[in-house]
């Protein structure tokens, strides 16, 4: 049998989703008329609310010529992602993806109550990990918080935690050019976990981000987080911001490790992983000293080491990185 379709079919029998699935294909880097670099994701079993609707995907789907286009546009470049399908009024199934985890915080996570149902190695030592926290849907405030709070708590990409982000699918390569090997190869995505389960603390959880919603009137919903808009990044920042900025930045990133061209691709690849949370930690510090976010967020795309490397669209990534920070830390303060 097809060792991807059996990769696949182990990641979506452990995610377990029975109004099946959506499927991102980001594409290769191109550049528009501006000669500006951009993606374009293509979208298989979704559609926009005005189209007329199709139906998400089921592992039937993945055979044949479906499994031979989505091989071939790997091959060429793309990234293949999946989520739960949107369909029949579904949002999320109650599963919540953590993104950018080590080892050591896949086992935290278990031991603090937060079994994953699904586990990913999307790189080397680099992890995503899949939880379900109820049965049901959760709303996208209610999952979205509880996102943050998951990828806070266990060095997760808080850029990517929200109420049903893709993930990304086994079975196919990871092509961030970072992660490319001395052979010429990328690294597969694979399945390390699979056991469709209940984490046994989610309740507790959801219970929490409630009671929060409940007392502050405070609802970290995607839709709290406003569109990347001209002007929202400052132009220029004060010298005494950047110097804090790096200060803190450096001396976080002793803790986890850095990075350099002569690394190998599994020590690199964890490094970058792990500047994702140093970015994380310092917004978190410098939205609590008081900097306001436009001058953090040219801050960290000033100073943040690698940037461009670890991430194809930095201002996407800084941008949201420091609105969630600054979501959860007014969420604390009330």
């Amino acid at each position: 049998m097809d060792r991807t379709y059996i990769a696949i079919k182990r990641q979506l029998d452990a995610m377990a989703c029975r109004d099946g699935y959506e499927l991102g294909v980001l594409m290769p880097e191109r550049r528009n008329a501006d000669g500006e670099p951009y993606r374009a994701m293509a979208m298989y079993g979704w559609s926009k609310a005005s189209e007329a609707p199709v139906e998400p995907l089921q592992l039937a789907k993945f055979k044949g010529q479906f499994l031979k286009m989505l091989k071939g546009k790997n091959h060429e470049g793309a990234d293949i992602y999946i989520r739960p399908s949107s369909s029949s009024g579904a949002i999320n199934r109650g599963l919540i993806l953590i993104d950018d985890l080590t080892a050591e915080s896949l086992q935290e996570l278990c031991q603090e109550g937060f079994e994953p149902s699904l586990v990913t190695e999307t790189s080397p030592d680099n992890f995503q990990a899949w939880v379900r926290l109820s049965k049901n849907d959760l709303s996208p405030a209610l999952a979205t918080q509880a996102a943050i709070q998951l990828a806070d708590r266990f060095g997760g990409d808080p850029a990517s935690a929200d109420y049903r982000h893709f993930g990304r699918l086994a079975g196919f390569t990871n092509r961030k050019p970072h992660h490319r090997q001395p052979n010429g190869y990328y690294p597969f995505v694979t399945v390390t976990r699979a056991k469709s389960c209940l984490a046994s603390k989610g309740q507790g959880l959801i219970d929490q981000c409630k009671e929060w919603i409940d007392a502050h009137g405070s609802m970290v919903t995607a839709e709290a987080i406003p569109e990347l808009s001209e002007g929202d990044i400052s132009n220029q920042v004060a010298s005494p911001t950047l110097r804090r900025f790096e200060d803190l930045f450096h001396g976080i990133a002793k803790k986890f490790g850095g990075t350099s061209p002569d690394m190998s691709v599994r020590k690199r690849s964890q490094g970058y992983a792990n500047l994702s949370k140093v970015d994380w930690m310092v917004a978190k510090q410098m939205l609590s000293d008081g900097v306001v976010p436009g001058d953090l967020k040219a801050a960290m795309l000033a100073c943040s080491h690698r940037l461009s490397d670890r991430k194809p669209d930095p201002f996407r990534y800084v941008h949201l990185t420091v609105e969630k920070a600054a979501l959860l830390i007014n969420l604390k303060d009330k």
